[in-house]
């Protein structure tokens, strides 16, 4: 393997440090919540304002279960793993719907197993580290799978699409299904190659992933406020379609920051010990 395609990575470890950090987060997140909970209520006085903190503290939300996903990886044995993960989405749905009530509890419920499913197949696949990982440089390698990784996965996918017949879309279906397939694959490699780029040893190669994040947030807000419009073109260039961009940002936006957040919190609590990685994205 060549050295110019290997990064190195540090490992995060779930301790009392990065707890310490990731509880704040949360309690943050909880105050927020209160806060905009009620979309009559908000920060401020201007509406607007007020709505798309609302988006963040949505995509903060969602983006918190989907982090803890992500922390589960720290257990080794598959089935307990996914185990915790079904058990974490579907408290953290169901939270989720008692506080917003935006959408039907299905509705997200498909989202967010669609979303972890992604991510627990895109994170293996580019290799993003895993917290707590014991094992040593040369025997981690990007698109591994466990023969339990795959019978989950598999199973999950199933109960994904039985889950999916009974849910009446929003919009179109037409519509509705492809914008949920892009959700599905482009935020978990947002939040991959941004967890990579917190948690690189050093800061080469970071600055391009962010930028890369940065774009896939703005094409997907600007993507997703067309799909509010229904497809109506020609478009109209007006307050309500960029307030629409605007929201999603936001959503998008919030999502990313728990994650920076946990990577964050894996960074500082990482061994001084770096592991090898081949270079996936």
């Amino acid at each position: 393997m060549e050295a110019g395609k290997q990064q190195t990575y540090l490992i995060p470890l779930f301790n009392r440090r990065a707890l310490l950090i990731l509880g704040g987060w949360a309690l943050a997140m909880i105050v927020a919540s209160w806060r905009t909970a009620d979309p009559a209520d908000g920060f401020t006085e201007n509406h607007e304002m007020n709505f798309a903190l609302r988006c963040f503290v949505i995509g903060g939300w969602l983006g918190s279960i989907a982090a803890s996903c992500w922390i589960t990886s720290a257990v080794k044995q598959p089935a307990v793993r996914y185990g915790l993960q079904v058990a974490l989405v579907l408290i953290g749905v169901t939270l989720f719907w008692f506080t917003f009530s935006d959408d039907p509890w299905l509705s997200t419920l498909v989202d967010m197993v669609g979303i972890v499913l992604s991510q627990n197949v895109v994170f293996a696949w580019i290799a993003v580290p895993r917290w707590n990982d014991p094992r040593e440089s040369s025997q981690r390698r990007p698109h591994q799978f466990s023969i339990g990784d795959l019978i989950a996965m598999t199973t999950a996918f199933a109960l994904l699409l039985t889950s999916a017949r009974d849910l009446l879309p929003p919009i179109r279906a037409e519509l509705y299904w492809p914008v949920l397939i892009g959700i599905w694959l482009t935020i978990p490699v947002a939040t991959a190659l941004l967890s990579q780029a917190i948690l690189l040893a050093t800061p080469r190669g970071g600055l391009a992933r962010v930028i890369l994040v940065g774009i896939v947030v703005a094409l997907g807000s600007f993507a997703m406020a067309v799909f509010a419009t229904e497809l109506e073109f020609p478009i109209e260039w007006n307050d309500l379609f960029f307030l629409y961009v605007l929201y999603y940002m936001m959503v998008f936006i919030g999502f990313l920051a728990t994650f920076a957040m946990t990577s964050f919190a894996g960074r500082i609590s990482a061994k001084q010990v770096a592991v090898t990685e081949s270079a996936g994205l």
